[in-house]
Parts: C-alpha cells; sequence; structure tokens
C-alpha cells in the first residue's frame, strides 16, 4: 500500500514538474513572441516617421522651389519690364535734353538701370535656371561651373561624363545643391581650384566636389545636435528626398572633398 503512494506521490512529483516546465516554456515563448511583435510594431513606426520625415522635407522643397520660380517670374515679368521701360524713358530723355548736365545724369541713370536690370535677370535666372529644362542636369552644371569661372575668383574644372540623366526634380535639387556648395567654397574656401566630377561605383553614382582651400574640421560646424552648420543642413534637406548620402572630408589646410553618391536611375525603356 505504502509503495503504491510512493509510485503516485512520485507520478504527481513527475506529472507537476512537467507541467512547470511547459508552462515555463510557454511563458518564454510568449515573451519571445512579445518581444518581436513589439520590435516590429517599433520599427515599423521608426520607418514611417522616417517616411513622413522625408515626405515633409520633400513638401517643403517643394514649397521652397515653386516659391522661388514665382519670385523669378515676378522678376523677369514685372520687375524687369518695369525697369526696361524706364530706362526707353530715359535714353528717350536723353536724345531730347539739350543741356550737357541733363545729359550726364541721364547718361548716369541709364547705366545704373542697365547694371539693375542685368543683376535682377541674373537673379531671375539663378531661381529658376532654363537651361536646366531646355539642356538637362549635365549641361546646366557646366554652365554654372563656366559662370563661377568667369568671376575670375576660382577656375572650376567638370567631369561629368558619368552623370545619369535625372527625373527633372531631382535634377533641380541636384543642381541646387550644387550650387550651395559652390557658395559655400566662394564665401569660406579660400579657394583657387574647384574640381565637380562624377563617376559609377556598382549601382551608385559619386559627384564629387573638391576645392584647394584652407579646409575646416567637419566636428566644429556641426550644433549641438549633431547637425551641421547651415549650409550642410541646407544641402542635407535637399538630399534626403533623394537617397544622397552626403561625405565630407576635410581639414584645416587640406581642402575639402565633398561627395554626393545616390542610386544611378535605371534606364527609361524606349
Amino acid at each position: 500500500m505504502e509503495v503504491t503512494e510512493e509510485i503516485n506521490s512520485e507520478g504527481i512529483l513527475i506529472v507537476g514538474t512537467i507541467l512547470i516546465f511547459s508552462l515555463m516554456v510557454l511563458l518564454i515563448v510568449f515573451f519571445v513572441l512579445y518581444q518581436r511583435r513589439l520590435y516590429r510594431q517599433q520599427e515599423a513606426m521608426r520607418l514611417a516617421e522616417q517616411q513622413y520625415q522625408k515626405e515633409l522635407l520633400r513638401a517643403a522643397d517643394q514649397t521652397r522651389e515653386k516659391e522661388q520660380q514665382r519670385i523669378a517670374q515676378e522678376l523677369h515679368d514685372g520687375v524687369g519690364a518695369m525697369l526696361s521701360t524706364t530706362r526707353m524713358y530715359v535714353q528717350q530723355v536723353q536724345r531730347l535734353a539739350g543741356k550737357e548736365k541733363a545729359n550726364e545724369f541721364a547718361e548716369r541713370a541709364d547705366k545704373l538701370l542697365g547694371e539693375t536690370l542685368t543683376g535682377v535677370r541674373r537673379i531671375a535666372q539663378d531661381m529658376k535656371p532654363v537651361i536646366l529644362e531646355t539642356m538637362g542636369l549635365k549641361e546646366a552644371l557646366l554652365n554654372l561651373a563656366e559662370k563661377v569661372t568667369e568671376t575670375g575668383q576660382v577656375t572650376v574644372t567638370s567631369e561629368l561624363e558619368a552623370l545619369p540623366t535625372l527625373p527633372a526634380e531631382d535634377s533641380l535639387r541636384m543642381y541646387r545643391m550644387v550650387q550651395e556648395m559652390l557658395s559655400n567654397a566662394l564665401k569660406y574656401a579660400q579657394a583657387k581650384e574647384l574640381t565637380l566630377s562624377a563617376r559609377t561605383e556598382g549601382d551608385q553614382t559619386v559627384l564629387t566636389f573638391t576645392d584647394d582651400g584652407i579646409g575646416f574640421d567637419p566636428n566644429q560646424v556641426k550644433g549641438p545636435d549633431g547637425q551641421g552648420g547651415m549650409g550642410l543642413r541646407t544641402l542635407e534637406s535637399r538630399a534626403s528626398p533623394l537617397e544622397v548620402t552626403i561625405n565630407i572630408n576635410s581639414a584645416p589646410g587640406k581642402g575639402t572633398t565633398l561627395t554626393l553618391q545616390f542610386p544611378t536611375p535605371k534606364p527609361t525603356p524606349a
């Protein structure tokens, strides 16, 4: 009788142990599955936030470009037209006036209006580059490099044969980014030679901008939030919708190399 009770007790103990072990396994499995589900939810939220930020940047960029184009059109059609008309009146006064002093002032006014008109047209062109629409990104960048060289401050060498054709919206963003890089180099680099080149690396295109200027410590231009200065932030805001990776290699006295790496667009079927 006692033997039977011992066997029953052992059986109950074994069954209880198995049940407890099974329960522990179930709890562990449940915990692991819960953690995985929680991770997937957090990852989905992170990706959604990234996508939201990209769309936000894209919308802000589109708004900025539309406003620039509107202002450019207004400068060309409104202010430019009024300046041209005013200049015609001044030239007419110059022809009709008999006094030498009147002619002198008319000539000065005509010259000033001419310079102002040229400046307005240049601003309108910079804000809405027509060549980008008619000739594409490569020719627009070559033209931009030529204009910078004509200033006499620096010489820009361009090697852009490997630059692919981009959609119109992406081309405009890339053009603005190169504009920003050239502008920063002219303002701060004290460079004499600038090089703009493109090459392909697998399915990626790398656009490289190099100057022989004074260089800088990239860490010094970052704020407390780890972000760059205004120029770098502008580049980053334009780069985000394009999936462009920005790399900066610079040091005081060593010049600067800045690369923009982005996926090469696949050719559109004919």
